[in-house]
């Protein structure tokens, strides 16, 4: 079918490197090496250019609870276009959550859409933990699990009915997603050039000047045990 296919252990890890994989699919005695090793237990593909430039919205279910994450993201799709859904293949994860599959001529790489602040309890579980993602894209640099793995399945057609969609289109899908962000990103002010008046020294460069560095680095023990044209040793 045109796909960069890779083996994937019980952790959804990949077996052996893969990443020469997004410029190229395997072979047949590189597939036989992965799919043979003893760790092997899944199958991926790999996302973007190997794969006829394939991205995928992969939808986290788990950690929404405000209903069902899903239905909330089809809604916010149809509010743009209802026929939208006709092209898309449609997968549920065997988390629970679902895996929305297309190829585009513009895709982008991996990307969060969607995301929530942390509740106080998953805090205390997690301290290191910032946020939990509910939306994010697979494309460029990434891969993901897919059927027939065990507890993955399609819900809607297969990828023997794969279609290409068109940029504006992937634009409704990624903007749908994002409705559903409620992470505010912070803003990144950019302070003005500060211009310097003629003859201004940084702070460093006023003590590469005025400084004694040798005579500090005397006072404090260390000793002098030669020079060359352009260094002291010490």
């Amino acid at each position: 079918m045109g796909f960069s296919v890779i083996a994937t252990d019980a952790l959804k890890q990949s077996v052996g490197k893969w990443k020469i994989y997004q410029e190229r699919p395997p072979g047949s005695a590189e597939l036989r090496n992965m799919f043979y090793h003893p760790t092997a237990q899944g199958i991926a593909l790999v996302t973007g250019k190997s794969s006829g430039n394939l991205e995928v919205i992969d939808i986290d279910t788990k950690n929404f609870t405000q209903g069902c994450l899903f239905v909330k993201f089809c809604e916010a799709i149809a509010e743009t276009s209802t026929d939208l859904f006709k092209k898309l293949v449609i997968a549920q994860s065997r988390s629970g959550g679902y895996h929305m599959y297309y190829k585009c001529g513009e895709i982008e790489s991996n990307q969060a859409l969607a995301r929530r602040p942390l509740t106080e309890e998953e805090k205390l579980r997690n301290p290191k933990e910032k946020v939990k993602t509910l939306i994010e894209t697979r494309g460029i640099g990434g891969y993901i699990v897919v059927s027939p793995t065990p507890g993955y399945k399609f819900i809607r057609s297969d990828f023997s009915q794969l279609r290409d969609i068109q940029p504006s289109e992937r634009r409704t899908l990624l903007n749908a997603a994002r409705s559903l962000n409620v992470i505010q990103e912070k803003k990144i002010e950019r302070r003005p050039h500060l211009r310097r008046t003629a003859g201004w020294l940084s702070p460093l460069d006023d003590y590469n000047i005025r400084g004694d560095v040798i005579g500090l680095l005397q006072k404090h023990g260390w000793v002098l045990t030669g020079r060359s044209s352009k260094r002291t040793f010490f």
